[in-house]
């Protein structure tokens, strides 16, 4: 049974032609997916665009609510667990993973409403350009040199190890090339020479092939700023003179869980917010209030991993800081509120 939408029809018109800060009021979170739903029926978005919503639940419910009321509409979820630099560990790999997935989409032009949650709203991410070109092909019958390849993938991220079982990681045993990336299955590269004869998949668990073989694999970047020996040299210069502690560390190699939030400085990059050509608030005064109360946080947690290791990026450094957010969550294209405008 086809759940009816309300008639917004007017509502798109207006977004579509550009008129300023459109707002809906009367809408609870679990009506927010209905609403985009129903403007979606009438040919909006035309252009890609950010909804912004205050806790990580909300907007994981809101894209699975999309997923069921507009089927037809290509969403993208900025993962919230990337926005956190003061844990002392890196994002886990499946965030980075979607992190960098939405990024390729975005650049392909496959997202038309972009989900993200307040707290990761002034987060750095690299161009989505830049993105799609770190991405890389290998296919059966292809010429490789396999010392290149091992390269190519230490620069993506990936781990080198005598056995690959967790994702994130790969080996080289001669003429067998093994990787994983976050799938359950790991996928086995097997040259004749320097000719690639086959591509299939296995289990990390028993190291025995399963399933079909595959002609062409993409390979994705693990990491969203990757550590490439160049990288790592610009940003350690620009580290030096107020944290030659850190610069030093992030040279050796030595305590990556601490200089990891800096890799940005060495490349171009932007934040999600600036991603979207419209944004759509979803009860903006939760949106502005938890911008607030997250960067207290970062700011509490950044203080306390200094004084525990040496002294870090502040999150001014790292993070954009909701002063400089507010104006863009003002200028909503729309807002949806629970309240009644």
């Amino acid at each position: 049974m086809t759940l009816p939408l309300p008639d917004l029809s007017a509502l798109a018109r207006d977004l579509r032609v550009g008129e300023p800060s459109q707002a809906v009021g009367g809408v609870v979170p679990g009506a927010r997916a209905l609403a985009l739903a129903a403007l979606a029926e009438h040919g909006w978005p035309e252009r890609p665009t950010l909804v912004a919503v205050p806790q990580v639940a909300e907007a994981e419910d809101l894209v699975a609510g999309l997923e069921l009321l507009a089927p037809q509409l290509r969403v993208g979820l900025a993962p919230s667990a990337i926005a956190a630099p003061y844990l002392g560990v890196e994002p886990p790999l499946a965030a980075r993973l979607q992190a960098i997935d939405v990024l390729r989409r975005l650049a392909d032009g496959e997202i038309d409403l972009l989900v993200a949650t307040s707290r990761v709203l002034g987060v750095a991410v690299p161009e989505p350009a830049a993105v799609a070109d770190a991405v890389f092909e290998v296919g059966v019958g292809e010429t490789i040199d396999p010392h290149d390849l091992s390269r190519r993938l230490a620069v993506a991220g990936y781990h080198r190890v005598d056995l690959v079982e967790e994702p994130g990681e790969f080996a080289v045993r001669g003429w067998v090339i093994d990787l994983r990336t976050a799938d359950e299955s790991g996928l086995r590269i097997q040259l004749d020479d320097d000719r690639i004869e086959s591509i299939r998949p296995f289990d990390p668990a028993t190291q025995r092939s399963c399933g079909d073989g595959i002609e062409k694999l993409s390979i994705f970047p693990l990491d969203l700023f990757p550590a490439t020996e160049e990288r790592l040299v610009q940003v350690a210069a620009a580290l030096e003179t107020d944290y030659p502690a850190l610069a030093g560390h992030l040279l050796e190699g030595a305590e990556r869980r601490l200089w990891w939030p800096a890799l940005h400085m060495g490349a171009p990059s932007v934040r999600w917010i600036d991603l979207a050509d419209e944004v759509v608030v979803c009860d903006r005064d939760e949106v502005l209030g938890e911008l607030g109360r997250w960067w207290a946080v970062q700011d509490r947690e950044w203080r306390v991993l200094s004084e525990r290791s040496m002294e870090l990026l502040p999150p001014e450094k790292l993070l954009r800081p909701p002063e400089k957010l507010r104006p863009v969550v003002e200028r909503a294209a729309l807002r949806l509120d629970q309240l009644e405008l």
